[in-house]
């Protein structure tokens, strides 16, 4: 019998801090919630990322139509709208950072130009700051140029004009300082050149680039995957320019919703500057990155690859020199791993059996030397530990578990029509046992317990809220849980009080207090018995009986540094925050 435990919530916001704590123990606690809104109500959720501070960072949009119109989080006005052409209103970024509490710190807001769907994502930095990659676009019918309002007030403009009778995408990096500085910009040449067969809706602004995910490693170098299908080019640190131009656009007609393109990871220093890029070089249908991770010192990596037919036969397929054992041209789970230098180590594709397969909101998640897939998908995949069948739904959730060389150790599915899979966190006291977080379609956003080696479902599920209508990022930070979901209607903080209404699509952000102490990638690898770290004001210090390498991250999971620590101490200077070395948590003031 499944149990379903409800959460428990005392406020519009907070809960009391009795409350909380009564019910921490044994289940969740809504701890607040706010929604991003303005009077278009157009709004989606991109992002949200961890500070090492123990902040939060949340990317949404704002749909707007005039100048005057007000972007608010929650009750407070946080800026102002754009004026523009389109009947849907523009989408203006918003970048909020809250603390724990949900209390806003800073915000930052596009006033020309205006966020893609599905094109916004976040990389948090060891000094507290973040950067940000979007899929920017110009606002419809404006000449301006784009141009953001940061932190601090200051607006920033971004050297870039685009005809206003269309719409020019572009790739558009920004590092926020700790305290809402833009401290640099850095934009992507797309090529514009009209395709021969486009529509009149695409003709002037062919769609040549998707930007899908964003990660920062310890040396604060950054790793962004996506797909393109027009030619993009890039910046180095000394002026000079790199432009990848697509293989896997054959026929294309400009329409922005077809399926075909090349998958990209792109490596950009810690100012923004180009350094190198994996892409796919084979003849295939369809190819892209969805998702990075970085663990163990390697990228982590996951998307699509839809193979194709040349005379008949399909076309052998391999990224990085590795051969990906495509079985047929249907579209298939795309999972590897790279160094940091984006040497491909491990490639493989598991192809659906059946035609017509889709996948959406797919995920990958590292936990010691295990790999964990989700997402929502229709499909039949030959895992060899066993089929895997979503056929009979319109989309369901899926976990698929791989070993460190990327061989099917298992896999579930959530059993409901439209629901969905989104990440996979562990207890940190508990090796026997995972949980997954998911969302169904207009209905409760949930973690499920399944047992970590044979991912049997144990019968335990927590409802976090009745009512999101969209699935997008959750992240698990120690004992809180961050949310972020697209609401309409009444959302309600199952079994308690807090109770958010928006009257149309708008962004809500929510934390909870878990019951578990979640952790992912961010296990050390060193020996506890060993190693003893300890943390003073401004530093860490590693006292090691013989020479060991200890890696130390931030909450996030991101590699700080990796430190060859001598007999001895050794003694490391780090920002204020949270970081774990040596399987211990610690605090730097």
């Amino acid at each position: 019998m499944k149990k379903v435990y409800k959460l428990l919530a005392a406020a519009m916001v907070a809960l009391a801090p009795m409350a909380a704590m009564a019910q921490a123990a044994t289940q969740p606690v809504a701890l607040w919630g706010k929604v991003v809104s303005a009077p278009q109500k157009t709004g989606m959720g991109y992002d949200l990322a961890v500070a090492s501070d123990g902040s939060l960072y949340s990317l949404t949009s704002a749909g707007t139509m005039t100048d005057a119109e007000e972007i608010k989080f929650g009750d407070e006005v946080i800026g102002h709208g754009t004026t523009n052409t389109t009947t849907s209103g523009n989408q203006n970024l918003v970048l909020i950072k809250t603390d724990g509490n949900g209390n806003r710190l800073w915000s930052a807001y596009s006033t020309i130009g205006d966020l893609y769907s599905g094109g916004g994502w976040l990389a948090a930095t060891s000094d507290g700051g973040v950067m940000m990659v979007v899929k920017f676009r110009h606002s419809n019918g404006r000449s301006e140029k784009p141009a953001i309002v940061d932190g601090t007030g200051k607006t920033t403009e971004f050297d870039w004009t685009a005809d206003p009778n269309g719409r020019f995408y572009r790739m558009v990096m920004v590092r926020f300082s700790k305290d809402g500085a833009i401290e640099w910009t850095r934009m992507t040449d797309v090529a514009t050149t009209p395709q021969g067969k486009a529509s009149t809706y695409s003709k002037l602004t062919p769609d040549g680039i998707d930007v899908y995910t964003a990660k920062v490693d310890g040396n604060q170098n950054l790793y962004v995957g996506g797909r393109f299908r027009m030619p993009i080019t890039f910046q180095k640190a000394d002026g000079s320019k790199v432009t990848l131009t697509p293989c896997n656009t054959k026929d294309w007609t400009g329409d922005p919703q077809t399926q075909n393109g090349d998958l990209f990871i792109a490596k950009f220093d810690a100012n923004g500057n180009y350094l190198k890029s994996l892409v796919s070089s084979d003849s295939a249908s369809y190819t892209a990155i969805k998702n990075v991770r970085i663990a163990n010192d390697k990228l982590y990596f996951e998307g699509y690859f839809q193979g194709r037919k040349i005379n008949g036969a399909l076309n052998p397929a391999k990224l990085g020199g590795i051969d990906l054992g495509l079985k047929n041209a249907n579209t298939a789970l795309l999972v590897g791993v790279a160094d940091l230098d984006l040497n491909v180590l491990n490639a493989k594709a598991f192809a659906s059996e059946a035609s017509g397969s889709v996948y959406q909101t797919t995920a990958i998640d590292v936990i010691d030397n295990s790999v964990y897939l989700t997402g929502k998908a229709k499909c039949k995949l030959d895992l060899a530990s066993g089929t895997m069948d979503a056929t009979s739904t319109t989309r369901d959730g899926y976990l698929i578990k791989l070993n460190s060389e990327l061989e099917p150790q298992g896999s579930a599915l959530n059993g409901k029509n439209q629901s969905g899979f989104m990440g996979v966190v562990a207890d940190r006291n508990d090796n026997d046992n995972i949980y997954v977080l998911g969302h169904n379609l207009m209905g409760a956003l949930f973690m499920k317990k399944y047992d970590r080696n044979t991912l049997a479902y144990k019968d335990v599920e927590w409802d976090l809220t009745d009512n999101a209508s969209a699935i997008f990022p959750m992240v698990a930070s120690n004992d809180t849980l961050y949310a972020l979901s697209r609401v309409r209607g009444t959302v309600k903080f199952i079994g308690g009080e807090i109770s958010l209404s928006s009257s149309a699509f708008n962004a809500l952000v929510a934390a909870f207090k878990l019951p578990v102490h979640t952790t992912t990638a961010i296990q050390a690898i060193a020996d506890a018995n060993a190693i003893n770290v300890t943390a003073t004001r401004g530093t860490i210090s590693i006292n090691a009986a013989a020479p060991a390498t200890v890696n130390v991250y931030n909450i996030t999971g991101a590699l700080v540094a990796s430190v060859k620590a001598s007999e001895g101490t050794t003694t490391v200077e780090l920002p204020a925050g949270l970081y774990i070395a040596a399987g211990k948590k610690l605090i730097v003031r």
